[in-house]
């Protein structure tokens, strides 16, 4: 759809950056970076840091080749291989990811259409949803905090 100024949707919605800090992460990581891979609407990069991990995180990561960037730095904590992200990103949006949690298919979607209709937002939050050891879920953050 392209609006009377020329401007199409896609023309308005938000590049947004996927950051994933990662400490030994091996377990979990293909999870999560799958389920950025498959959103429905893609992330303009994404890019681990690895924060020092010692088993075999950095091998699996690199194994998705180009699509994902991936970054080594020395144990600094999840605050700091956040940070590292977020300079190296460039997008217009950072949205963040923990390596042992994935996204729903629509996130990034979801959060796009929000922010094109909401230009003047500083920053978006989303519910998560709480899950057991088999994926059973519990409860919703937000709902919770209701």
């Amino acid at each position: 759809m392209v609006d009377s100024a020329g401007a199409s949707d896609s023309d308005r919605l938000p590049r947004i950056s996927v950051v994933v800090p990662v400490y030994n992460g091996a377990a979990t990581i293909k999870r999560a970076l799958d389920s950025v891979l498959a959103q429905t609407y893609p992330a303009q990069e994404i890019i681990v840091i690895d924060d020092g991990s010692r088993d075999g995180t950095g091998d699996l990561v690199r194994g998705y080749g180009p699509c994902v960037e991936y970054l080594r730095q020395e144990n600094a904590g999840p605050s700091a291989a956040r940070n590292r992200g977020v300079v190296a990103a460039t997008g217009d949006w950072v949205a963040f990811l923990d390596a042992d949690d994935w996204y729903y298919p629509d996130r990034l979607a979801s959060h796009a259409q929000l922010i094109a209709v909401n230009p003047d937002l500083d920053f978006v939050i989303g519910s998560f949803d709480y899950r057991d050891a088999d994926a059973g879920f519990l409860r919703t953050s937000i709902a919770d905090a209701q």
